[in-house]
């Protein structure tokens, strides 16, 4: 029997009261088709609409998957509370787990600074997340704007861990060497040779500080040495138990309600949005 997802347009039908929805972002990826299919396989209706326009839904029956202006949006016009990530959480982790100095601060405090350094925006994407040569080289946005900026390091591999308490459910490599893998190479998930190892950070370091969401992502990377073009003057001078070639450490943590799935079992991303939002699929409710 083929699935249905529900493409809402004005005027068509009613949503049937009671039952839990899965509300997906309008953009059609192989990733909510999945997240369709784990929602199916549960009972659950899927609505996907065909714009931004949301059908009448009962609030409190609703779980939100896609990208973070989308659920931003959606819990906004739901009237639910937008689930967030703690930004001063990656900053104040033991530096054992993120092995670099990263502070939270903003663009004005950043412009004189020389580089090379990373700057990242802390919530909304802004601009783009990369190596600056110097402060004076970021984007003309106010300077109130919150950033996170720390020495440039690169990761060799990236994982993507999905937590539930602390403990990893599922996840896969998503990343080498900075290019995002294919669907069909993170498959492997729990199979990759480094993913057990990158899972076990991850869950350190949600309990090291347990200040994030029971259910969340935290990304962990295997880091590789900065190699400063010729010229680059590097102000960072690295302190023992920092940066460390073919070390793992946390890059950062992420809502499971706004996170790629790449090769995670979407079943069990499903169940973790459910919690998200207040909701136990194993019970139901």
């Amino acid at each position: 029997m083929k699935r249905e997802v529900w493409s809402w347009r004005p005027a068509w039908r009613a949503i049937p009261p009671g039952m839990l929805t899965l509300l997906l972002t309008p953009r059609a990826t192989d990733e909510t088709e999945r997240m369709a299919a784990a929602a199916h396989g549960r009972g659950l209706l899927v609505v996907q609409p065909a714009t931004w326009a949301l059908p009448a839904l009962d609030a409190s029956r609703v779980l939100i998957y896609g990208g973070e202006l989308f659920v931003a949006f959606a819990c906004q016009e739901l009237g639910l509370p937008l689930p967030i990530v703690d930004p001063s959480w990656l900053p104040s982790l033991p530096i054992e787990l993120t092995r670099r100095r990263i502070e939270a601060t903003n663009l004005g405090r950043v412009r004189g600074r020389a580089g090379p350094l990373f700057v990242k925006p802390v919530q909304e994407k802004t601009f783009a997340a990369a190596v600056y040569s110097s402060g004076a080289a970021l984007p003309a946005l106010p300077d109130d704007e919150p950033v996170y900026v720390s020495e440039p390091v690169r990761f060799l591999r990236e994982y993507r861990c999905f937590l539930d308490r602390g403990t990893c459910r599922t996840g896969s490599l998503y990343a080498v060497d900075g290019r995002p893998v294919a669907v069909g190479a993170a498959d492997a998930g729990f199979a990759d040779a480094g993913f057990a190892d990158a899972a076990r950070v991850a869950e350190a370091a949600w309990s090291a500080l347990p200040t994030l969401p029971e259910a969340v992502v935290i990304d962990v990377g295997l880091l590789a040495e900065w190699e400063f073009a010729e010229g680059e003057l590097a102000e960072w001078e690295f302190a023992e138990g920092e940066l460390a070639e073919g070390e793992l450490a946390v890059v950062e943590p992420n809502s499971i309600a706004e996170s790629a799935l790449y090769g995670a079992d979407p079943d069990v991303v499903l169940e973790l949005i459910a919690s998200l939002f207040g909701h136990d699929l194993g019970s139901g409710r």
